[in-house]
């Protein structure tokens, strides 16, 4: 598929709508901000297109959580643990102070293992790393609390969409050079930098 007719309107598009977006967001016109975002998204390709659904953001930055067994090592997804409530005998009852514990039962060697003494290992998330999906535009809610956290949270929700969609503008342009041997032309919209 060639994009060589293509290029440089996208080029000058995605600069225009950037500016837009961001001047807008300066403005704190939340709308004009969003909708600058959307159309740099509706320039690029299918193959390039940012997804935005919350759901799916969500499950690929949701933490992993595990378990890690203290008889043999193993580690468990916290999803595929249930944890129990386990009577103590008396003795320990007496030295604990408690009647229960909570144990969770290694799928690997089968023991009972007490929540108090497992160690708990999260996975960190990879930074940067492109997703290419974020959740959907924050939206204003009745409370002073929306007043108060609406900002900063369209503030983050807008650079994150940005930067997904930066890094997505430079998998296109590679992609060209590929396949064209140079760089598109940016032959429209110049930027303001003195606004």
């Amino acid at each position: 598929m060639g994009k060589s007719g293509y290029l440089p309107d996208i080029s000058s598009g995605f600069t225009f709508w950037r500016s837009y977006a961001v001047n807008c967001l300066k403005d704190k016109d939340y709308n004009g901000a969003t909708s600058g975002l959307h159309n740099i998204n509706a320039l690029l390709t299918e193959d390039y297109i940012v997804s935005v659904d919350t759901e799916a953001y969500n499950k690929q930055t949701e933490e992993n959580i595990f378990y890690e067994c203290g008889f043999c090592k193993k580690e468990t997804a916290v999803s595929n643990i249930q944890v129990c409530q386990i009577l103590l005998s008396p003795t320990d009852s007496i030295i604990s102070k408690q009647k229960t514990t909570n144990k969770w039962r290694c799928p690997e060697c089968e023991k009972w293992v007490s929540q108090q003494r497992t160690n708990i290992i999260k996975d960190k998330l990879e930074s940067p790393y492109y997703r290419r999906v974020v959740p959907e535009c924050p939206t204003h809610s009745i409370g002073l609390g929306d007043r108060l956290n609406f900002s900063s949270k369209f503030d983050k929700w807008f650079y994150n969409f940005l930067e997904e969609l930066q890094h997505a503008l430079a998998l296109y342009r590679i992609e060209y050079i590929a396949q064209n041997g140079e760089d598109m032309a940016d032959l429209g919209f110049k930027e303001n930098r003195n606004s």
